[in-house]
């Protein structure tokens, strides 16, 4: 188990983009035996009846670009500031390069930004962050963590465990180094869970 703290690190803004299309569970009744009470239990027990789905030709990258850029519109930082890029994603845009590197061209960063990608699900968000928060920690300026997924075309659609849990989506986040910032606690392992047990489509090419 990894334990650790990181100091003098703000997050100080974040930004989402959710897809185009938004998914409702009660209009997918063919995946639920047409039945109404299983509908019922089913967003009971996953706590949410809708999820958003990417359009045609929308890849993750595109929905975590949209997302950095207008938070780093909103914090009035310019592209030549970010002093690093970390992307987290299941369904990158290539097979290389990855999205931290696209994206590292698409925002304009400078040829000075260093750009590092993680293929993670659930958790990738806080061990983006784990890695996003030690590079701000040891002073690399504006660092941007970005994270998103279009997952809705890896499920399939009549797993009634998994397809409702996935939708689609990009968020952005920004770590600088602030002397005094609450310190950043993080403890981090891993379950060893069954990967077997989710049935994603055989498909290699994550572009639409």
């Amino acid at each position: 188990m990894a334990i650790f703290t990181v100091n003098n690190v703000d997050l100080v803004g974040c930004a989402v983009t959710l897809g185009e299309g938004r998914h409702v569970i009660d209009e997918e009744p063919q995946y639920y035996e047409n039945n109404p009470a299983l509908l019922r239990r089913l967003k009971n027990t996953v706590g949410m009846g809708a999820r958003f789905i990417a359009a045609t030709g929308t890849t993750a990258a595109d929905l975590c670009q949209d997302a950095a850029q207008r938070l780093l519109d909103a914090l009035n930082c310019s592209p030549e500031a970010v002093g690093a890029i970390v992307s987290v994603t299941q369904t990158p845009d290539h097979g290389m390069p990855g999205n931290a590197h696209v994206l590292h061209r698409r925002l304009g960063l400078p040829t000075t930004a260093s750009a590092h990608d993680l293929n993670m699900g659930c958790s990738g968000f806080v061990y983006g962050l784990s890695v996003a928060a030690m590079l701000a920690e040891h002073r690399v300026d504006n660092v941007l963590l970005v994270a998103g997924d279009t997952l809705s075309r890896r499920v399939d659609p009549e797993d009634r465990a998994v397809a409702p849990l996935f939708g689609d989506a990009g968020s952005a986040a920004l770590l600088r180094h602030v002397p005094g910032a609450a310190p950043m606690h993080f403890c981090l392992a891993q379950t060893a869970a069954d990967w077997t047990s989710f049935r994603c489509l055989p498909r290699v090419d994550f572009s639409p």
